[in-house]
């Protein structure tokens, strides 16, 4: 079934700071930037900034399972903020789509990376030096909604890809360093 991105999730812009956030290093609140949010595993990098808190800003603190978005420039990726940081907020470059009960939020997350849906994106960017996606272009993106247990089913297939990706990075790094080990050994006995 089919439902407007609208009808499945809320979306508001991130906490618009006057000036560039101030960092500190106790206390205030931390700040997740566009650089956090990491589209090949569809969650959030929690290596946050701190900075100190502005005023008003106890609305706009995330929940875990919020999917935030990067609505400017050319690569729009979505990440799950799957941490319990308490104090944590979204710069002003994201979007913060908080999923109702019909979808899981990596479900959401996922079809937002998909290309064929990054493409549907692109053709709604507006501006001219850096691009953005308006609220109400994205609040109108049709999401390919199945029900609960398939969309459980693919967030585990895809977690399970994301694995093998890993394991696989892994074993090509061991293999490099294997192999250089033995090209040392070869040229320590040839001396």
């Amino acid at each position: 079934m089919m439902k407007l991105l609208k009808d499945i999730a809320t979306i508001r812009s991130g906490f618009p700071f006057r000036g560039k956030p101030e960092r500190v290093k106790v206390g205030g609140c931390q700040l997740v930037q566009m650089r956090n949010v990491d589209r090949s595993l569809g969650v959030i990098n929690c290596d946050l900034a701190t900075v100190k808190a502005p005023p008003n800003w106890e609305d706009q603190r995330l929940q875990s399972g919020d999917i935030l978005f990067t609505a400017r420039g050319q690569k729009n990726s979505a990440g799950v903020f799957t941490s319990e940081m308490p104090n944590a907020i979204a710069a002003s470059t994201l979007l913060v789509l908080r999923p109702k009960d019909l979808v899981f939020p990596f479900y959401l997350a996922w079809y937002l990376n998909l290309p064929n849906t990054r493409g549907r994106l692109r053709t709604m960017q507006a501006g001219s030096s850096i691009p953005f996606i308006p609220i109400d272009g994205l609040n109108g993106l049709p999401i390919h909604l199945p029900a609960m247990e398939l969309q459980q089913k693919i967030v585990d297939l895809v977690s399970l890809g994301q694995e093998e990706q890993a394991l696989m990075e892994l074993m090509r790094r061991k293999r490099l360093a294997l192999i250089e080990g033995a090209i040392r050994m070869l040229l320590k006995k040839s001396n």
